[in-house]
């Protein structure tokens, strides 16, 4: 029960954190920034590493995008889920149709309440990812959580912590060692 107590603050600090922020991510009842693109309209392709380029020592660099954040294409229980890389957030949380993609099947009675956001009751559902594979680097038994109406999976210390370091430099960030 004390496990689950801390996800649930670790949560709600999460959601206080984006909460300022739940317009650029589109969540319902508010309207979404437009996205960034390229010079011929289409939007940009999330970095891996085979388009976003790898660091020096096996790390992983990734390009700010147009926003000013960092996303990432992640392979999670063997299907790829764009990230929003997020340094704020404790632990991944996943929108519920990446849930889905990656084969996870929620019960809707595993909804708790796990914070207040600007638009009302945040509901989410833990659950352990068997494996995410970031930029060659393979982590598994990760704990999650599935909120409901995000529609921008995060990607949080969790994995961060976990892959080494985290470097900042201008406009790339550089994950792993």
């Amino acid at each position: 029960m004390h496990r689950y107590l801390l996800f649930a603050v670790s949560l709600l600090v999460l959601v206080v954190v984006f909460a300022p922020s739940l317009d650029h991510l589109g969540v319902p009842g508010s309207t979404s920034a437009p996205e960034s693109s390229s010079a011929d309209g289409s939007l940009p392709e999330p970095p891996t590493p085979g388009n976003g380029g790898s660091g020096g020592g096996g790390g992983m660099t990734i390009a700010r995008d147009g926003s000013g954040q960092f996303h990432l294409v992640a392979d999670v229980n063997g299907h790829p889920v764009s990230f929003l890389v997020d340094t704020g957030a404790d632990s991944v949380a996943l929108s519920e149709a990446d849930a889905q993609s990656v084969g996870l099947s929620i019960d809707p009675s595993a909804y708790i309440r796990v914070a207040n956001t600007a638009s009302g009751p945040g509901y989410g559902a833990h659950v352990r990812l068997d494996r995410i594979e970031i930029g060659g680097q393979d982590l598994s038994g990760v704990d999650a959580v599935v909120l409901r109406g995000l529609r921008t999976s995060l990607l949080g210390q969790s994995v961060l912590r976990r892959m080494g370091s985290v470097n900042i430099n201008g406009d790339s960030m550089v994950l792993g060692h």
